[in-house]
Order: C-alpha cells, then sequence, then structure tokens
C-alpha cells in the first residue's frame, strides 16, 4: 500500500487536500515549517507552497491556493515556489480564480493577469514539467463558488495524476493547457496591453544601457554583460529590501522575455533590476542575514542590481 505525506502550511489547507482523492485518507498530515526530509526541503529554496505532496517518500505534487486573482501588483507574489517545483522537476498546480470581484471602497471584478498564465506556460515548456493553473470558478455575480462544485475539475486533475503516478503526460493535462490558453486569449482581448512589455519593464539597447552606467560608476567593469545585445530593465520602487511582490515578478519577467533554457545562464537578454531607493548601505544590512530568501532570489536570478549608488555585477 502507498503511503502519503502531506506537509502543509496551514491545517485546514492539509484537511482540504486530504478530502481531494480517498488515496489520501489515510495520509500523514505534517506541518512544512518542521520538515526535515530532503524531498521537502528541496521545494523551499525559494519559498513555501501551501501543499506538497510525498508519496512512499518522493515529493510527486505541490499546490498552491488562494482566494485571490493574480492581477495588478500581486501577479507575481507566488511565482518564485511555482519555480522551484519546475526546477526540482516536480508538477504544480496553481488553483485560484482567473475571474472574481474585488471588494472594498473600488470593487470590482477583476480579471487574471495574462502574462502569468504565458510565464507558466513556458515554466512548464523549458522545464517538461506540468505547471497547471486551474480556475476557481465564481458565479454570475462574480462571487466565489464555495459549495464544493468548486473542486470538482481540480479533484479529476488529482485524480488522474494517481492513476497515471504522477507522471507528467496525463490525458486531462489537455483539458488543462485549454483552459489556460482560452483564458490567456480572453484576457489579451480585454486587455491588449498584455502583449506590449509590462509598466515596470523595458528592453534596452545593453551596450548603450552599459554607457550610462560606467558614467555614474566609475572603475567599474560591465564588459561581461555586453555578451547579450538586448537587456530587460526591471524598475523596482521599493523603499526597503523585501521580497514580494518582486522577487516573483522577476521571475515572471526572466520566464516571459529572456528565458530560454532550464538556467540564467540561458537568456536571450540580461535581466538588469534597478532599485533607485536602495542605497549600498541598505544593501549590505540586509545581506548580513545569510537566509534572507529576497536577496538570494535577486542575486541568483540578475545579471545586475542598480542601486541608488552602486551596481552590484552578477553576470556569470
Amino acid at each position: 500500500m502507498d503511503k502519503y505525506k502531506i506537509f502543509y502550511d496551514a491545517f485546514q489547507e492539509a484537511k482540504w487536500f486530504q478530502d481531494l482523492n480517498k488515496e489520501f485518507a489515510e495520509a500523514e498530515l505534517l506541518p512544512i515549517n518542521q520538515a526535515k526530509e530532503p524531498e521537502v526541503l528541496r521545494l523551499l529554496r525559494y519559498d513555501k507552497p501551501d501543499i506538497i505532496l510525498l508519496k512512499n517518500d518522493k515529493a510527486v505534487l505541490a499546490l498552491e491556493k488562494t482566494t485571490e486573482v493574480p492581477t495588478g501588483h500581486n501577479v507575481g507574489q507566488r511565482f518564485a515556489r511555482i519555480v522551484c517545483s519546475a526546477e526540482e522537476k516536480v508538477p504544480f498546480i496553481y488553483f485560484f480564480p482567473f475571474l472574481a470581484m474585488k471588494h472594498g471602497t473600488y470593487a470590482s471584478a477583476c480579471w487574471v493577469n495574462a502574462r502569468l498564465l504565458e510565464a507558466m506556460q513556458k515554466l512548464s515548456k523549458i522545464h517538461s514539467v506540468p505547471i497547471m493553473a486551474i480556475n476557481w470558478e465564481c458565479d454570475k455575480e462574480y462571487e466565489l463558488i464555495r459549495d464544493g462544485s468548486q473542486d470538482l475539475f481540480l479533484k479529476a486533475v488529482v485524480d488522474d495524476f494517481i492513476k497515471h503516478d504522477y507522471k507528467g503526460d496525463i490525458p486531462i493535462l489537455e483539458k488543462v493547457h485549454e483552459v489556460m490558453k482560452t483564458k490567456f486569449d480572453e484576457a489579451l482581448t480585454r486587455h491588449p496591453q498584455y502583449s506590449d512589455l509590462p509598466p515596470t519593464a523595458r528592453e534596452v539597447i545593453t551596450k548603450e544601457y552599459l554607457e550610462s552606467l560606467s558614467a555614474k560608476y566609475k572603475g567599474k567593469d560591465f564588459s561581461k554583460l555586453l555578451t547579450r545585445e538586448k537587456s530587460i530593465v526591471y524598475d523596482i520602487g521599493m523603499k526597503y529590501v523585501r521580497s514580494d511582490p518582486y522577487t516573483g515578478t522577476q521571475l515572471i519577467y526572466d520566464y516571459l522575455l529572456a528565458r530560454q533554457g532550464a538556467t540564467p545562464k540561458e537568456r536571450s537578454m540580461n535581466i538588469l533590476l534597478r532599485m533607485p531607493d536602495i542605497s549600498k548601505a541598505l544593501w549590505d544590512k540586509a545581506s548580513t542575514n545569510k537566509n534572507r530568501k529576497d536577496i538570494k532570489l535577486y542575486t541568483k536570478f540578475a545579471d545586475l542590481i542598480e542601486l541608488s549608488d552602486d551596481a552590484i555585477i552578477i553576470y556569470e
């Protein structure tokens, strides 16, 4: 008999996931924060998902669940944990509403940002692993459905993974990709600007941009970055060093605009992070904590970090 372990960030999510399939009825429920198993730890390198499923002590699936539509400023908030799963060749399910009502002073219906769906598809293709966005459906008033029927398609996906021993090529994936493609096309029709560069990103000629940096930071050797003709500059408006949503957005831009292979070296363009409100002193203070995942992510996936008074060259 197969032995399952469900590692969770919140206990109620573990119980919800356990109820998705009778195969998990006897699964052991364990908190992610206390995990010591290498199979779990390898999926926590960048961030922690809501659920990590182990079958016979092998990681076979990771999942993230949210009631928020990934749009606006928070679109990249969870992307780093998805990238980690892709790099580790573990299928990932992102269960969220593609359309739902945003409540508050300016209440309105919000649609998923098309760039997220496209980035997930590219991530899946580059790493040859299923990376799935599954819709949490809403009613005619754009309120989330919570009667249990919202989980039906997700249950079917999980069941197909179980039947095919969590292999990547399962029949229902075709339907998952079809829905993702349809929703991407709908989002693009509704917001044609999604086909252009995001507002916080711009494409520059590497040589010209580095000439301006050389004039500002005399003595810095930027020549290694010239191997790529063009670069993407991501303008990060944070006032202090933090992760959300910037580290995830950085990775969305990477896979959406530059990435061609499994490693950061395999890019068509440089990824340059511009942080005009972060000084070198502020950056160095944050960097003294070797366990900070935001610093690790910025430096692992950027070719250069431009601060208010210095430039850090990372390109390898």
